[in-house]
């Protein structure tokens, strides 16, 4: 029986190497020598890397020597996939066509930013403030591997700079129905997981604890391409919340204050929703990549004056958004519905057990079952009311019925000091007509509204976050649906003899509170 050998490959200066893996299978690569990076992050030499599930590419700003090894399973026996390891090796060729070279470039401008604000720390209200960037554009055109160099750029020049992650379809810091802002101190490491943070990477001490907002819902805009403005309004809500958490952060920590914020976007927002989102978070660069008319709307009112932010709450004048086109990823790709499934189930798999192909030892988490009865806990689901009737959240009509989401967090959050207990229905420092959806012709006015859950049953296979309210608190809809949440656990069964629920959580213990968030994402744990 032959057996794929493992590839050299080498890779010019200015050049990558592309590579896409599969879920469930695996292969090694190895910088044998000279300097290579993914997104940022740098290989070490001659020490082995393991990539699954990843779409993405290996670049050498000076030329470097690769080894790579044939694709293998991630596991053995029955269920794995079929692997022909009697098949020719896949030809790998470095290509130049890359942008890195304008991200390394962005990145010399952001540090001369960010040096002038260190600078300028105890000299003004407002002379301190690092730069907000924002990238906005379609679905896969490459904003999250942009926000993820930039931020390891940032982290070898010493800074750390707050990742803000707006999209619950497909986040990269927590499960999919999340969103998140985390303080970067250490480089993403692409071989750690789907999830730049996670419970293994906090343990490992190579990641810090996120803090995560519960949305509940995994499609932020459906296929027609057009979200309803009952998801729109619950959305703004929660990013309202974390543009308070980033602004409250900022305010205590002058490292983060000076790095300034890389937010991240969902792909199919149309020019309006962008626009709140760089109010909310007070964007003062917006990186627009594959959208030629999205480029145009916000160039045209960026012109005009009337896309102005205000950086810090004491600035005496707003400050106008610099709107500029970035180059599309040249290697991304649309991911295809299976391949974004598989993503969802991964990243669930990863909070409570770790990831397969982790380095460091970061896999071994020691997942544990309890059982809860229903009625000793509170758990709800998120809706909005008022206004004119749409689908909620963005789902179609028959995917309402689906009630079983969850989002990971972590607890012992170093932002909990951002928790405030502002509603969100108005952000702050906005005015009526830039604070959401206008409502004027809806019959009453939209707000969120708790619908409690309490047939067991409907829980089974959901994985619910745990939220941060104090119990005086779970009755309020605008806490429970915008206050940050501290973990998660996935539910594998109901008993309807003894009426207790079996819950998975990824470390053993007690449960800290017993309010819970639900949504539409579910999962089953085949093994």
């Amino acid at each position: 029986m032959a057996s794929n050998p493992t590839q050299t490959v080498e890779v010019a200066p200015g050049h990558e190497l592309r590579l896409a893996v599969p879920f469930g299978q695996a292969l090694t690569i190895q910088c044998m020598a000279g300097y290579a990076e993914i997104a940022g992050f740098e290989l070490a030499d001659k020490i082995p890397y393991k990539l699954s599930g990843f779409l993405g590419a290996i670049y050498s700003h000076h030329g470097c020597k690769l080894d790579v090894s044939a694709l293998r399973p991630l596991k053995t026996g029955p269920g794995a996939p079929k692997v022909d390891v009697d098949a020719p090796a896949l030809p790998l060729h470095a290509v130049r066509d890359c942008n890195v070279t304008a991200l390394a470039n962005l990145n010399l401008r952001l540090d001369k930013l960010r040096s002038l604000a260190a600078k300028s720390v105890g000299q003004g209200a407002t002379a301190d403030i690092g730069p907000r960037i924002m990238v906005v554009g379609p679905r896969d055109s490459g904003k999250t591997t942009i926000l993820k160099t930039l931020a390891n750029y940032a982290v070898k020049g010493d800074w750390t700079p707050l990742f803000v992650d707006l999209n619950p379809d497909n986040p990269s810091v927590s499960i999919s129905g999340t969103m998140a802002a985390m303080p970067v101190t250490h480089p993403l490491d692409p071989t750690s997981g789907q999830s730049l943070s996670s419970p293994a990477t906090v343990a490992a001490g190579i990641a810090v604890h996120p803090l995560i907002f519960w949305y509940g819902y995994d499609q932020l805009v459906p296929p027609t391409g057009v979200m309803s403005d009952h998801a729109a309004f619950h959305y703004l809500s929660v990013a309202r919340q974390i543009a308070r958490a980033v602004d409250r952060k900022c305010e205590l920590d002058a490292n983060v204050r000076t790095a300034g914020c890389l937010v991240d976007t969902p792909g199919g927002l149309d020019a309006d929703r962008v626009v709140e989102l760089i109010r909310i978070f007070n964007a003062t660069h917006v990186l627009v990549t594959g959208d030629a008319d999205l480029l145009v709307a916000l160039d045209q009112l960026a012109a005009t004056d009337q896309l102005l932010v205000r950086p810090s709450p004491q600035a005496p004048l707003p400050t106008r958004v610099t709107v500029q086109a970035f180059p599309r990823v040249p290697g991304a790709h649309v991911r295809n519905a299976q391949t974004l499934k598989y993503a969802h189930i991964h990243r669930i798999r990863e909070y409570f057990y770790g990831s397969p192909t982790a380095s460091r030892g970061l896999g071994g988490l020691t997942p544990h079952n309890i059982a809860i009865p229903p009625t000793t806990m509170t758990v709800v689901r998120v809706d909005v009311e008022g206004g004119e009737e749409t689908k909620a959240k963005g789902v179609e009509d028959g995917a309402k019925e689906k009630l079983g989401d969850g989002q990971k967090g972590a607890s012992g959050d170093p932002m909990d000091v951002a928790q405030v207990e502002e509603t969100a229905t108005t952000p702050q420092g906005e005015t009526a007509a830039q604070s959401g959806p206008v409502t004027a012709d809806s019959p009453r006015e939209r707000k969120l509204k708790l619908v409690p859950v309490t047939d067991g049953n409907l829980l089974v296979h959901s994985v619910l976050a745990l939220s941060s309210v104090a119990d005086s608190e779970r009755g309020d809809a605008d806490a429970m649906a915008t206050r940050n949440v501290i973990g998660f656990v996935y539910v594998s069964d109901f008993n309807e003899k003894t009426k207790k629920l079996s819950m998975l959580i990824p470390f053993p213990g007690r449960l800290p509170k017993k309010n819970f968030l639900l949504g539409n994402v579910k999962w089953i744990e085949l093994s």
